[in-house]
């Protein structure tokens, strides 16, 4: 393993501090995100994968940055709306985004969503079986709307850090 392996480059030292937050409603749910001390996003592992061509990680990048938030809006809308197709489809494109550029804590957060809509039996209305239908109750609507937040700030996090390493180079 090389030393930058794992944390972006960044020797310790140049670290971002850890986050705070006013109130525990406000901090992420610590349970599923991983608890040492990774970046955002794997750029090392992103590098190896674009053959370190500099400009493909940087367009890489740009591309989760841009298409990530459309499905980001799209998710909010779809939980909003109880349109639990459409967030099927948009939770499936974070995490697959999530996998390919090393965004670890999105794509656990995204897992989180989509195994709450799979134990409810929610994959019975997702695309690919238009015979079933889906009530979504109250509740649970609300329980992915939590979940929806909580990518949404992972993502805010990984987008932050994704627009600086594209503006290193």
């Amino acid at each position: 393993m090389n030393e930058k392996q794992g944390n972006g480059g960044m020797s310790p030292s140049n670290r971002r501090p850890a986050p705070s937050w006013d109130s525990e409603d406000d901090a992420p749910d610590f349970d599923i995100l991983s608890l040492d001390a990774t970046d955002p996003i794997d750029i090392d592992r992103l590098a190896d994968l674009c053959g370190d061509d500099l400009t493909l990680v940087s367009d890489v990048l740009d591309s989760f940055c841009v298409q990530g938030k459309e499905r980001l809006i799209s998710l909010e809308c779809s939980v909003r709306k109880s349109d639990l197709r459409q967030a099927y489809f948009d939770a499936m494109f974070l995490i697959g985004s999530a996998q390919n550029i090393g965004a670890h804590d999105l794509h656990k957060a995204v897992q989180c969503f989509l195994d709450e809509m799979k134990s409810r039996r929610v994959e019975a209305c997702c695309p690919g079986n238009d015979e079933a239908q889906y009530e979504a109750d109250l509740c649970f609507l609300e329980e992915l709307s939590q979940h929806e937040s909580l990518i949404k700030s992972i993502f805010k996090s990984a987008e932050m850090y994704a627009r600086h390493n594209m503006n290193r180079w």
